[in-house]
């Protein structure tokens, strides 16, 4: 008489020798996702995988015509392993294409939620709350911009939560903006959406969760964009890294120098100590 092993064949033998081993009857199975490099593989065995792709499509993937490449018997494997590299290909393809494009009416829509959003490479970058010292920082240097730019009719400086509209499509937002007025004429008013283009001279002060590589993609953009100025703050260190082009700091300001406008803002100058100041009240 045939035992039940017997009759187990495929992908259900590693599963009754399983359950042989553990002695429960109560066996889970399961199906593996990864997502990684814009690749999405699957593989399981007997369990159905919902897909819920950006532009509202759904796709359920049935596992158990898949396999599960783990524990298989070797008659079967090669098999199901071709049937998971088609499948991971197909939906890496599919996956490139469907890269979401944000319109302005959306982006703005999003919650007053107090958090600070970017859109990059299609995706809705959540970039925090502020710590006190980045606001105060922000605060000093933004009063001052602002109080010189409109005493002089220079052009326009804009705070953390104006978004600006990259040439790729993404939106970025800098700590402080300034925006020459050559590139405001024309205009009686600002627009209630996004302008185009990076600001003239953009302000960034590092918090702790910013990194290199994410400052440096902010430079490359803003200089692709119309930045002709860039000031880096960094808060802890004392110094900020003053920026020409996104290639390399042009130079190094310490608290006995001063940020000088330039040609971007002529006359302009705001001593660097006073953005370290201590409070003495």
């Amino acid at each position: 008489m045939a035992s039940i092993e017997d009759d187990a064949t495929g992908e259900q033998l590693p599963i009754f020798q399983n359950i042989k081993r553990v002695k429960f009857d109560k066996n889970l199975t399961f199906a593996l996702v990864i997502y990684q490099e814009n690749e999405l593989i699957i593989t399981g065995q007997h369990e159905k995988v919902i897909i819920c792709r950006n532009n509202g499509e759904i796709e359920r993937v049935d596992t158990m015509d898949l396999g599960l490449p783990i524990g298989l018997t070797d008659e079967i494997k090669g098999y199901n392993m071709g049937r998971l590299r088609r499948l991971s290909m197909s939906i890496a393809t599919e996956s490139t294409l469907e890269k979401k494009v944000w319109t302005d009416e959306e982006f703005m829509a999003l919650p007053q939620d107090g958090h600070r959003y970017e859109i990059v490479n299609g995706e809705l970058i959540n970039m925090g709350n502020s710590g006190a010292l980045h606001s105060y920082i922000c605060t000093l240097l933004l009063a001052a911009l602002a109080s010189y730019s409109l005493s002089q009719k220079l052009g326009i400086v804009l705070d953390s939560s104006t978004a600006f509209k990259m040439k790729n499509g993404n939106r970025r937002s800098p700590d402080i903006s300034f925006f020459a007025k050559q590139r405001l004429q024309g205009m009686t008013e600002l627009p209630t959406g996004f302008l185009d283009g990076a600001p003239d001279l953009v302000v960034e002060v590092l918090s702790p969760g910013n990194t290199v590589e994410e400052i440096h993609n902010k430079l490359v953009e803003y200089f692709e964009n119309n930045t002709r100025l860039a000031w880096i703050i960094y808060p802890n260190e004392h110094f900020v890294l003053v920026y020409r082009s996104a290639e390399e700091p042009d130079r190094l300001l310490k608290s006995v120098d001063s940020l000088e406008g330039e040609e971007v803002i002529p006359g302009f100058s705001f001593p660097v100590a006073d953005l370290f100041q201590k409070l003495s009240f």
